[in-house]
């Protein structure tokens, strides 16, 4: 390959790709690329370009000299992913000019870094509603937790996922950048426990990322996210089990989704069990629940109907109460439920 100039813009012209191997993206081969080298970024735009003579917009993360192990290593694990939530990397290699690594990714708009620097969290959070987390946030939740997942089930694990710059944000969503760490990094022989750690480290990073970047940090009365946080330190469960539970957290879900969910309840449980689990000391301060002081109208007013029966005293009746709240109404009714009985709720889905 001829040796590589660096333009005085600080455009590198097209070049050929010196990698081992041929690189493809769809079916077509990678011939070479360009980008706009920044000292003072992490990362350069550019372009990459193809044998039929077709070009596409590319990103170039940058790593010294020294790291050309690790580029390498995020590139090997992370181009071993196949998944909508996850960019997959095109090739690294040695950008000459600069005495640098690069490693190409499809396009991206920013760092979530970035766009948590440039944008007020309480505007990209939050509806009209003082606590309801809108709807674009809680599907790029979700979608992370089960890219996340799909990391775990190639048998590799992040270990960086409590930094932004680990994330970027894409025209849909934010997906996830720099996979590293597989099973050959933890000491033989590898037990189960020791994988499984891994795994929940790896979920309670995103968590953390979550609670210390997006999520309002310094907003203690969000109840709703603090009940979702605090859900992840529940790790008796399966992995699969304990993955669902949190993609399915009420914090996640819409109110009619909510509403559905707790309709449902007996169709999750039998009678048998929900008594067992209402019968649990955590629920005892619910034994006694038929005060309706500062109760929103709603919610009396099912109370009164002389066609519901409540004995107001056992946490069963509670939940068929709550039931006949929510069948009354939907998004009036949740928004009701969720203010008087936000954590009977959340306890209640724990236990579930």
């Amino acid at each position: 390959m001829e040796k590589q100039q660096a333009s005085i813009d600080g455009v590198q012209k097209e070049h050929k790709l010196n990698v081992v191997k041929d690189v493809f993206f769809q079916g077509r081969r990678i011939i070479g690329y360009e980008l706009n080298y920044v000292p003072s970024q992490s990362y350069f735009a550019g372009k990459i370009y193809f044998v039929n003579g077709k070009e596409r917009e590319a990103r170039f993360l940058k790593f010294k000299k020294s790291e050309e192990a690790l580029a390498k290593k995020i590139f090997t694990q992370t181009s071993k992913l196949n998944h909508a939530w996850i960019l997959k990397p095109y090739f690294f290699a040695y950008y000459e000019p600069q005495n640098i690594w690069i490693l190409c990714y499809d396009r991206f708009d920013q760092l979530l870094g970035e766009m948590v620097d440039d944008e007020d969290p309480a505007i990209l959070l939050r509806t009209n509603n003082p606590d309801r987390l809108i709807r674009w946030w809680r599907n790029v939740i979700r979608n992370l937790l089960r890219a996340v997942k799909h990391i775990h089930f190639h048998d590799l694990f992040h270990m960086g996922l409590e930094d932004t710059r680990n994330y970027v944000v894409v025209s849909n969503g934010i997906r996830i950048i720099n996979v590293q760490n597989s099973l050959e990094d933890l000491d033989d022989p590898v037990y189960p426990e020791q994988v499984n750690s891994w795994r929940i480290k790896d979920l309670k990073a995103l968590r953390n990322m979550l609670r210390k970047n997006i999520l309002l940090p310094g907003y203690d009365s969000w109840l709703d996210r603090n009940y979702f946080f605090d859900f992840f330190d529940n790790e008796d469960y399966e992995y699969c089990a304990y993955v669902k539970q949190l993609k399915n957290h009420p914090f996640l879900l819409t109110h009619a989704e909510r509403r559905q969910w707790f309709v449902e309840i007996r169709l999750l449980v039998n009678e048998s069990e929900l008594k067992r689990i209402l019968d649990d000391r955590a629920f005892d301060e619910y034994r006694d629940w038929n005060w309706f002081k500062d109760k929103a109208p709603r919610i009396q007013r099912t109370y009164k109907d002389p066609n519901n029966k409540y004995d107001g005293k056992s946490v069963r009746d509670l939940v068929e109460f709550l039931k006949d709240v929510y069948l009354d109404g939907e998004e009036a009714a949740d928004t009701e439920v969720r203010r008087s009985y936000m954590k009977f709720l959340n306890q209640i889905y724990a236990f579930i």
